[in-house]
């Protein structure tokens, strides 16, 4: 039977060099039936360089210039066709196996959603990387049922996916995989969370 389609939600508003890592990402996936949603505002200054990464797997929607993180996240759902949706965060590396894993982790323990207990943590500034510390799973790194995925606050600006976490993890609907190889958070300048908290997610 063939598997089900995979929809991987990625707002954007980086440079193209930037957002093209996260597509290549995308394209590498080992896992075969997977759409990418980019979801930029209006005024992105690089809307033309975004068009032209465009293609049958990789579609391009926008939002109204004042549309803040958590209504950006609804959109991308909104626009997701898979049965399943996976964040994809443009500034940070997927390895080539994530969807598969995740995946399968969700269907052989019949969750309805997967994080990863630890990430890969690399700091742009100094270049130094390490390992997360364990947590109740990483909000980023979700995939989960479109159907089953809770609203994200059109308000929020930051931290606008740990209700999403939460939700999963006390239903005790969600699967948690030890797995950090699979995602590379990149600490940078312009993340939505503060340095010194990102810093404090090191092992």
């Amino acid at each position: 039977l063939s598997k089900p389609l995979i929809s991987c939600l990625c707002p954007t508003r980086n440079k193209p060099d930037i957002v093209k890592v996260a597509i290549d990402c995308f394209i590498n996936q080992t896992y075969e039936n997977k759409e990418l949603i980019l979801v930029a505002n209006e005024d992105n200054p690089y809307i033309e360089d975004l068009k032209r990464f465009t293609s049958d797997s990789v579609k391009l929607f926008f939002v109204p210039n004042n549309s803040i993180l958590g209504a950006i996240r609804n959109a991308s759902v909104d626009n997701a066709a898979g049965e399943y949706i996976a964040q994809w965060d443009d500034d940070n590396i997927h390895h080539e196996d994530r969807l598969t894993l995740q995946y399968d982790s969700i269907v052989a323990n019949n969750k309805q959603a997967c994080f990863l207990k630890r990430v890969l943590i690399r700091d742009t500034i100094s270049g130094t990387i390490g390992v997360s510390k364990i947590g109740r799973g990483i909000e980023s790194t979700i995939m989960a049922l479109k159907n089953k995925l809770p609203k994200y606050n059109n308000n929020t600006r930051v931290a606008e996916d740990l209700p999403a976490r939460k939700y999963f993890v006390e239903s005790g609907n969600c699967i948690l995989i030890d797995n950090p190889q699979l995602y590379t958070y990149n600490i940078h300048e312009n993340n939505t969370c503060q340095y010194v908290h990102l810093m404090d997610m090191l092992a």
